[in-house]
Formats: structure tokens, sequence, C-alpha cells
């Protein structure tokens, strides 16, 4: 017999409402001179003090900021499917619902009543509604068979609005997509999909000047285009938008731009005018641009390095402009991770023995005394080498690696060598001399992450204690005896610098900074961790955690003192552009993940009485709560485990939300409203899961039962000081992203970070119960 719990709050309304989000328009307060309309087509809607979400089952309304739904929807037929909602921006009290074939329902009461509102209109479903921004009344729909509709007195009557548009659009690829100028409301733009299976007729933006009286087209898009919106350029309102997958269509809102030639089919034009400043805001996104100090990433293009030994077994190393052999002598066969031994024509000495073959590693290396195939320079080599640039390259696939022997000298080309599954090119080469010098030398290097030096022997260890050198910035070096004169090219943020960076041009008014890098940046070379938190200031007594600063403290990172801690949440290539898709370890989204993050703040660190003994059992070794801990699906791990009556429990749900001991320790509910939760202990050999396996839903797993209270922790660790309701409730993160040298901010990246950062502000208050909030404005909320 299963127990009677189950969760049937937050965890599955969050997935839900989340699913098909539309954002509010924003105040016309935050840019005055520009109208702002509402468009719509989404199914959560946020009012004053409510929201609204649309639903297979209907409509709910939330007045607790989604803790707890209520269904409303009187006076709509009994089998309505809603699919879009939208609020007038000179009215939050009027709400519109377009519905599949039963066409519009307007409400005057935010949500909890409607009426009918579509006198006039076809039996049509109902794909986007666009509200004007000062009068209620007006409103236009765009309809997924007959183009657009108008209603000027609310929906009382509707009439087309079609002339010169190419109704009817039966077996197009989209619904229309329809937009209005900030700065001219009779001006209108919809973007008309290409009829399916056409190979003559592709998508179109028309133009209205008169609110939708007449149209003309005003521009055709590129043939078999996939197009996923049409919006106004936040960054400049004359300008219009076409989203397509993976880059931006834009033309220019004005006179000299009708002709569809101007169309750009990059994002370079745009990104050039967005990134004249080096650093800048980007709407509530703090874009800092790298100069060298915020990326670990290959800086050595167009140089040589010079490596001269010294008596004592180690080198000097000098920095010069680029010096490359021309003659790239005999190509050699080398696929994917190999190596070819070859014999040298002269006896090399390196570190102090003589060496008369070496190999060539296609990875970006020589070797001496064996091959070295790995691509990943943080695994294990025992192999004195050198490394030109050491990363994951495939020579199989394009250019190759060449060499060319004399008796005074060796070269070893990679030439337009690309990295494995990628598309960029790599020419290096390294010269060796008979004397024992030799040059590593970079004519062009579009890998971004490696590993470049010279080592006598275990590799992994002399990254760990050799002499890691800034080879652009720390040469000449006189002499190094140590076994290892490298720099690893991480990829990585440098923390603390990016944290000084923002702090030069903002206020120190955030709790926690948030670091995203741009989806150019390629994925760390060594194995660290996907995203971390690092802690840098607590104040919190009973949680767990010393009080005190940590890794130099605020003022390391150039705050003055508010700072408590620094989230890394890696590159935006890893994340799906929807941020409640699952990817990571099969339970995580973008925001469940952001949530796990945050939470380090101040969650699982705790221990427990355990009969008089103290016990870590909670907890699994990377400070998050055990597998086998029942947390009500926290987002800190662990699962919602039901008791299934033969000795096994079930796991129900996983990471959706913060649990109520979650809230105890970031200081949301009082001890006592702390409900008792369990930890199963399984049978002696079981091995299958461990204490640090992630959550996983449906999983199953013998053992017992052992009960706790939160008592048991506070007898270890104290009381929560300060502690509900005097511990605060609002939080501020600042958000910001981190774009490689030479190189300009992508708008797909600004949108995509941009979506996640007003979800994530929606998602924390949710998954707090509305106990707490996060705030994400870069300027100090009125």
């Amino acid at each position: 017999m299963r127990s009677g719990k189950m969760r049937c709050g937050l965890g599955l309304v969050g997935a839900l409402i989340l699913a098909s989000m539309s954002v509010s328009p924003p105040s016309r307060a935050e840019h005055p001179s520009l109208l702002r309309p509402a468009v719509c087509r989404g199914r959560l809607l946020r009012l004053e003090g409510q929201w609204l979400r649309a639903g297979a089952q209907g409509l709910f309304l939330s007045r607790d900021q989604g803790a707890s739904w209520q269904r409303v929807g009187q006076g709509l037929a009994p089998d309505t499917v809603p699919l879009v909602l939208c609020a007038a921006p000179s009215d939050s009290r009027r709400v519109y619902l377009g519905t599949l074939r039963h066409g519009v329902y307007r409400s005057d009461d935010g949500g909890e009543t409607w009426r009918s509102a579509h006198h006039g209109l076809p039996e049509a479903s109902i794909g986007q509604i666009l509200v004007h921004p000062e009068d209620a009344d007006l409103v236009y729909v765009a309809t997924d068979l007959y183009g657009i509709y108008r209603t000027r007195d609310g929906g009382e009557s509707w009439e087309p609005a079609n002339d010169g548009l190419p109704v009817p659009l039966a077996y197009r690829t989209f619904t229309p997509r329809l937009v209005m100028s900030p700065v001219d409301s009779s001006r209108l733009y919809v973007l008309i999909g290409a009829p399916l299976h056409s190979h003559r007729v592709g998508h179109a933006v028309y133009r209205s000047r008169d609110g939708g009286d007449r149209w003309e087209r005003f521009a055709d898009l590129p043939d078999e285009t996939p197009v996923e919106d049409l919006r106004i350029s936040r960054y400049d309102p004359r300008e219009l938008e076409v989203v397509l997958d993976g880059k931006v269509l834009r033309i220019r809102d004005g006179e000299i731009t009708e002709d569809a030639r101007l169309w750009e089919p990059t994002e370079a034009r745009q990104e050039s005018r967005i990134a004249e400043a080096l650093d800048f805001d980007a709407g509530e996104i703090a874009v800092l641009h790298d100069d060298g100090t915020l990326l670990h990433v290959f800086d050595l293009e167009k140089k040589t390095l010079q490596f001269t030994p010294i008596g004592s077994g180690g080198f000097a190393v000098a920095l010069s402009d680029l010096l490359f052999e021309e003659e790239l002598g005999q190509q050699l066969a080398l696929r994917n991770d190999d190596a070819l031994e070859i014999a040298l024509p002269f006896r090399f000495p390196f570190y102090g023995r003589d060496r008369d073959r070496m190999f060539v590693n296609s990875n970006g290396s020589v070797s001496f005394g064996g091959r070295r195939l790995s691509p990943n320079p943080s695994t294990v080599s025992d192999l004195p080498m050198i490394a030109p640039l050491w990363t994951d390259l495939d020579p199989s696939t394009r250019g190759g690696v060449f060499l060319k022997a004399t008796s005074e000298r060796v070269v070893v080309t990679w030439n337009d060598v690309p990295e494995a599954r990628r598309s960029n090119v790599n020419t290096f080469q390294i010269i060796l001399e008979r004397d024992g010098r030799f040059m590593l030398s970079f004519r062009r290097v579009e890998a971004q992450t490696g590993l470049t030096g010279v080592f006598n022997g275990n590799v992994l260890a002399q990254i760990l204690f050799g002499r890691s050198v800034d080879f652009s910035d720390r040469l000449p070096l006189r002499g190094s005896t140590l076994p290892a004169v490298y720099e690893l090219f991480d990829g990585v943020f440098r923390d603390d610098r990016i944290a000084q960076r923002f702090y030069q041009s903002h206020a120190d008014d955030f709790d926690m900074l948030v670091v995203f890098g741009a989806s150019s940046i390629p994925h760390d070379v060594t194995d660290g961790p996907f995203v971390y938190y690092k802690p840098i200031r607590n104040d919190v007594n009973g949680i767990g955690q010393s009080v005190g600063t940590f890794h130099g403290g605020p003022q390391a990172f150039g705050s003055q003192g508010r700072l408590q801690g620094f989230l890394n949440m890696n590159t935006l290539s890893r994340y799906p552009a929807d941020p409640e898709q699952v990817f990571h370890n099969g339970v995580y989204s973008a925001l469940t993940l952001l949530a796990r993050e945050t939470g380090r703040r101040w969650i699982a660190y705790v221990n427990f009485n355990d009969g008089g003994v103290e016990s870590s059992a909670l907890r699994s070794y990377a400070n998050e709560w055990s597998f086998f801990l029942d947390t009500d699906a926290s987002v800190m791990g662990g699962n919602n485990w039901v008791d299934n009556g033969d000795g096994t429990f079930e796991s129900l749900e996983a990471a959706l939300r913060y649990s109520p001991l979650d809230h105890y320790l970031m200081g949301l509910r009082s001890p006592r409203d702390i409900p008792n939760f369990f930890l199963i202990i399984p049978p002696d050999g079981y091995t299958r899961r461990t204490a640090s396996s992630p959550p996983e839903v449906g999983a199953i797993v013998p053992g017992t039962p052992k009960m706790l209270t939160l008592q048991q922790i506070i007898q270890v660790e104290g009381q929560r000081s300060p502690a509900y309701p005097r511990a605060p409730t609002v939080f501020r993160q600042a958000f910001i992203l981190v774009v490689p040298k030479g190189e300009t901010v992508s708008v797909s990246d600004l949108e995509k970070l941009d979506r996640l950062r007003t979800e994530w502000e929606i998602f924390f208050r949710i998954a707090t119960g509305g106990r707490a909030r996060i705030f994400t404005r870069l300027k100090t909320p009125s």
C-alpha cells in the first residue's frame, strides 16, 4: 500500500506554467518615449498581485505568486481550449483570451469571469493577440487560416484587416506573427509563412501604415529559412528583427530601407553597434568583454616561443613575433588520436638525455619514449614531451601534420588541422634545433583551449606542481629548473577578475553574481565541475557553515562587503533554449540548476544528532542532500520518496523546488513549521546507488526509513541566526555575460540569457512557496 503522501503543488504547477510563459510588457515608465503594446502568444500572464494560467484543463488563478491555484473561467464554453492570454497595457483588469476554434473571450475583472467577444470572427484558432498600448478596446488577432482581424470596441465586433495579405492562409508553415511599431501605433508588420510544399513562394514581411487597413509586401526572406519569430529590436526601436534558427535578420524601420535586399543574413552589423563600448549593460545583462584577463583562453597567435636549455637542465623562455618555416615537407599519415614514431637525424638533448627518436602525436605534441594519444591534457602521462598546443585535433578530416628534417633541425607542422568535431583550423609548428633549442610558433589558432609547454615526465602532476607561466605576459623567463614550464588554456572564468571588472561600473548592491560565458567559448579542457557556487561571505549561524569570509572575502572580488557568493554557470551553449527543458543528469533544467547553485548559499551543509553521535548522512560529499533523503523533491538533491509498503521506496518527483528544510536553512520558515522527514537506510551490501547519486524520478530502492526531526539538526548546529522572521527574504543577483577577446556579443546569447533571467525570478518565487524573492535588475528596484 502506497503512502498517502503525494505532491500536487508547486513542482507540477511550476513545471506547467513556465512551459509556455508570456512576459508582460515593460512599464512605459522605463522608456516614456516609446509605445508598449501587449504582444502575446503565451499562456501565463502576470497581473497586478496575481497570475493567470491557461492549460489543457482550463484557466487557473493564483493570488500567492504561484503557491496555490484555483480554477476560474465562469462564462467560458465547456469545451473551450485556451491558447493565448493577453492583458491590456492601459487596463490591467482587461484580459483577452484566444482559443482553439472558439474565437476570443474578454474579462474585465482580471480573469475571474468571462464573456464572448468574437462577433464577426471566423471559426479559426487564435495564435496571437496584440492590444494597443493606450486603447484597451483596440485589439488585433492573428488567426491560423484567415489572417489578421481587428476590433475597435473591445471585441463587440470584429472586421478583417487583410487588404493586401495572401489570405486564406491554409497550409502555411506557421501562424502569422504580428508586431506594432513602438514609435507609431498605426504602423504594423506581419510575417506570413510560406505555403507548405511551395518552392516558388517564401516567407514574407508585410507592412501597414494605417493600422491594418491596407498592407504592402515589405521584405522577402531567403528561401527555405526556418523562421521562429518577428519582433521589434530591443536595442533600436526603428529596426525590425526576424529570428531564425541560430541567427537574426534585421531591417531598418524607415523609408530608406524598403528594399528587401537590405536584409542582412548575419548578426554582424547589429552586434558591432551593440559592442561599440567595451563593457555595457544590454537591458538587465551586464556584458563584459574579455581583454585577456577574464578568460583563460589561447592568446599566442602570430607569436613564437623560444626555449633555450640552461646548464642545470631547465629552460630560458622568450616570446617574439612569429617565426615560421614555410616549407612544410612530407605529410605524415596521422589519423584522429594517432601517433607516429620517427627517427631524428641527430641526437636531441632534452632534460639531460640525448633523444634519437620521438613520437609525433596528432593532438598537438611530440613525446619521447612513447606515444601520447589522449586528447585531454588532464590525463596522466609519464612521457617527456613538448606540446605546442595539446588539444583534441583531428588531421583526418582536414589539413595535415607535416615533417621536414635536415641534419641541423627538425620541423613538425600542424597545418590547417581542425579540432575534433569542429570546423575551425589551426596552424602551428615546433622546430627542434640540433643544440637542444626549440621554438613553438603559432600562425593561426582558432582553438581557444589547450596546453602549451614542456614536460619532463608526469604531465598531470606537473600541472599541479610545475611552473605555470603566462607566456603572453610573464616573459622572458630567465631560467627554470623545474620539470615543467607550461600554460594551460582551460577556458575557465577568472572569477575574481570578472567581479572586479563588474564593480568598476556597478554599485555594490548585489548578494550574488551569476556569470555565463558566451556560446562561442568552448567547453573546458579539464574535467572540472559543470557549474559551481563559490562562497565569499557567510554571516548566518546554524546552517553548518563557518561564519566569516572565503576566497579573500568580498574585497578580493571588488565588493566593499555585501557580496556573498559567485555563481559560475559555464557557457550558454551548454543550455537548451527553453530554460525549463531538462538536460542535466536527467532531472535538472537551467532553472533548477540556478536554484541549486543559489541554494548552496545556505543549504546542505548540516549534520544531525544520531543517538548522541554527530552524523553527516543527510548530505553527500558534494554538499547536496543524500540521494536517500526524503527532501520533497528539493533542487538540492534527494527525492520525494513514498513507502511502497513492501520494504522498498519509490521516487515520485525530483529537483523541482526548495523543501521545508531548505526553507528553514534559508531563513524563510520557523522551526515549528518544519515537518519530520526520513532517511532511507539501504541494506548492507546495497551498491546500486549511493548518497552521491543524482536525483532520479522513478527510482526504487530497498531499505528502512529512519525518521528525523529538525531538532536533531539544531542539537548539532544550533539555532539559525538570524532566524525567521528577521532573516532577509529579498535577494539581489546580477547576471553577467562574458564575451571572448576580439568578439562581439551575440544578440541570440542576450535573448537566451534574458529569458532565463526573467523566468528565474518567477521560478524562485514559486520554488520558495512565495516566501522569498530574487531581483535581477542591475539598478536598485524602487
